[in-house]
């Protein structure tokens, strides 16, 4: 008895090496791929050797536009999950716009608002540069140039709504290949800003997935009016492509904060992989709302967010 035993620990050792030498190693490799203010920009490509054509995700990351790596070590389980599963992941440098507003000293909410735009507007630029990079290289990289994807956390998901809002509204002309459109996308507490007191998309947008907790006090879950500045979160999105008929997935964390920016990447994998199978790879139109709820998070009686949240959840001003 002793012996069979031994030799089925013994086997299934074996077993357990052979799989790990036979599972896809997960490739990384970095490239420059523009030069700005003095900063050179990198990105990151992760991915699976194959003979088929990836779709791809491009990931930016969060820091509310003034911390934050491409590279950060929490996202590189992540990466290696959706390398994984046939995806190729390039995770983008972009400026940081508001670096240095700890610095600056006491501001008016329409100086912070105005910087913050400023700051959206170079990372939104950066990121063109970063498709662009990749559409250049699609064909090297054997990604399916129908299939890119963006994604973000925090600042990153504020740029990557901000994107498609500005491209389907006619804002970005010429900055990407003429019929070229994102495939999906994927925002982690984010948000799109707009100055004319109004939010609406002259043309459909891409499928999207939004995750956002309640209780944000960092990004807008609903909407923060400044004059005819607004910044319009997750639910206030999701409600617009909603009475659009846009296929989309809400996913709203009763009770939760900014950390939803990050929970997804460690813990929401299977809804992102349901997303990118059903809305991306499978187009279905399908619209998902889903609220989740922890019963030992407490109740947040004041849900209402201001521009003295967003300063001082952020930059501590």
């Amino acid at each position: 008895m002793k012996k069979l035993l031994l030799s089925l620990i013994l086997f299934l050792g074996s077993l357990a090496v052979l799989c790990a030498q036979t599972r896809p190693e997960v490739v990384k490799e970095t490239f420059s791929y523009a030069e700005k203010d003095g900063e050179v920009l990198f990105l990151d490509r992760y991915f699976i050797s194959s003979a088929e054509e990836q779709p791809c995700i491009i990931f930016m990351f969060g820091g509310a536009f003034a911390r934050g790596t491409r590279d950060r070590e929490d996202y590189i389980p992540y990466f290696h999950h959706l390398a994984g599963k046939g995806y190729t992941v390039v995770s983008i440098d972009y400026r940081l716009g508001l670096k240095g507003i700890a610095e600056v000293g006491e501001l008016s909410d329409e100086i912070a608002a105005g910087m913050l735009l400023s700051s959206i507007r170079m990372a939104v630029d950066d990121l063109l540069d970063a498709t662009a990079f990749v559409l250049d290289r699609v064909w090297d990289w054997k990604i399916d140039k129908s299939a890119i994807v963006l994604n973000g956390s925090s600042a990153g998901a504020v740029t990557v709504l901000q994107t498609e809002y500005e491209l389907c509204n006619g804002m970005l002309a010429d900055r990407l290949p003429e019929g070229f459109s994102y495939a999906g996308v994927m925002a982690f507490a984010g948000a799109v800003l707009t100055l004319d007191n109004s939010f609406g998309y002259a043309r459909p947008p891409a499928p999207t997935l939004l995750m956002q907790g309640d209780a944000d006090r960092q990004v807008p879950y609903s909407v923060l009016r400044l004059g005819d500045i607004g910044f319009y979160g997750s639910k206030w999105i999701s409600e617009a492509l909603a009475a659009d008929g846009v296929s989309h997935a809400f996913y709203s964390f009763e009770n939760y904060g900014h950390e939803i920016a990050s929970v997804p990447i460690r813990e929401y994998w299977e809804e992102i992989d349901s997303f990118l199978l059903h809305f991306i790879q499978r187009k279905e139109p399908v619209t998902l709302f889903q609220t989740l709820k922890h019963n030992e998070i407490p109740e947040v009686e004041n849900k209402e967010f201001t521009i003295s949240d967003f300063l001082n959840g952020n930059y501590g001003l």
